[in-house]
């Protein structure tokens, strides 16, 4: 965020759009609750590449400077882990979640959970 002064939500040339983004794996259950749409982390994160030819710029103050990851993998049971932009943008009420439905598969917690509760499988780090 520091070298573009924005966040990795950029689609159709209009930034601030995406909700979230997901890495490979199949899709979790429970997505459906979190602000929306979605975008990959690789076409944000991995490459400069989003949707319909919406590169970030790459020269001036806000350039892309990435990658910012090295690869990109599923969670361990194969579905892909979700990283909410919104929360991140401070979007009122949501917060920035790195997060895995777990073993079971599903989404427990929401985006604008504080915590992820003690009954849920769900695996994550709230980012502030």
């Amino acid at each position: 965020r520091e070298d573009l002064k924005t966040y990795p939500d950029r689609s159709g040339g209009t930034p601030a759009v995406l909700g979230y983004l997901l890495t490979t794996g199949s899709t979790p259950g429970g997505i459906a609750s979190w602000a929306g749409p979605a975008g990959s982390v690789a076409a944000h994160l991995l490459s400069n590449a989003p949707p319909n030819g919406a590169a970030y710029p790459t020269a001036g103050s806000v350039a892309w400077r990435g990658a910012y990851i090295t690869e990109e993998n599923a969670d361990p049971w194969g579905r892909a882990y979700v990283i909410s932009t919104a929360g991140m943008r401070g979007d009122a009420g949501i917060f920035g979640w790195i997060i895995s439905a777990g073993p079971n598969g599903i989404l427990e917690t929401d985006d604008g959970d504080a915590e992820i509760s003690s009954n849920s499988d769900d695996l994550g780090m709230r980012l502030r």
